[in-house]
């Protein structure tokens, strides 16, 4: 566990396995809104565990907690062929406060990869434009239609085939 700024920040894969089912929940709790802007969410949710609410070997999460509620996570994949923060979050009401920059530092920690590749919703971009520039996060591509037939997905330091 790191505390930074009052926060405290650790990963899924070092929770009591006792808590996993709650924290399981917590999670899904805290990002179900991306169901809005991504089609089958659920299902990769699901699929980020083993059926003992464990992560799969190539997934980590790392989540931020203030006063004992989640305010704040990254979700990561790092295999063999792909290092990727592929969900970045932090509450509204604790945005600007420096989580997403922790977040982000830890994440490229987890995953020994500086640029690892990262995709936003286009209509997050003004959220992530600060972040991403600090981190030296290059744009390479944009999909439109890559999720759904009404949005654009921007893809940094890398492109999806």
């Amino acid at each position: 566990m790191t505390t930074h700024n009052k926060n405290n920040y650790y990963k899924y894969s070092d929770i009591p396995f006792f808590e996993k089912p709650l924290y399981y929940e917590l999670i899904y709790q805290f990002i179900r809104r991306l169901s809005f802007e991504y089609p089958y969410f659920i299902n990769w949710y699901k699929g980020l565990f083993t059926s003992y609410n464990e992560l799969k070997l190539d997934r980590e999460i790392i989540i931020c907690e203030s006063n004992y509620e989640i305010v704040g996570l990254s979700i990561l994949k790092s295999s063999e062929y792909e290092k990727k923060i592929c969900t970045l979050r932090v509450d509204r009401k604790y945005q600007h406060q420096g989580i997403g920059k922790k977040l982000i530092q830890l994440s490229l920690e987890w995953l020994e990869n500086d640029y690892p590749i990262i995709t936003i919703h286009k209509s997050k971009q003004i959220q992530f434009d600060s972040l991403l520039k600090y981190y030296g996060f290059k744009l390479e591509q944009e999909l439109p239609y890559y999720y759904n037939t009404s949005d654009t997905e921007r893809i940094y330091n890398n492109i999806l085939v």
